[in-house]
């Protein structure tokens, strides 16, 4: 099986204490890709990675491998 999601996060300003607004946090773009395979009706394999852009600022683009072997009874 193979999947693919693109999501986003915005976030808005808020005000501290003195009344100055501030932004909440940076706003970040999130792309993810994967795939398994299954073995049996309960053993599968599922791998896939999430490519996470931020906006604005000097964050680093973060980027998520994942493996996950499964077995259900």
């Amino acid at each position: 099986f193979g999947a693919a999601r693109v999501g986003q996060v915005q976030f808005g300003d808020v005000r501290d204490a003195s009344g100055e607004l501030h932004q909440w946090d940076r706003n970040v773009t999130r792309v993810e890709f994967g795939g398994g395979y299954f073995f049996t009706k309960n053993l599968f394999l599922k791998s896939g990675v999430e490519l996470n852009y931020t906006h604005g600022g000097r964050e680093p683009h973060d980027t998520l491998w994942m493996t996950q072997w499964v077995l259900a009874f």
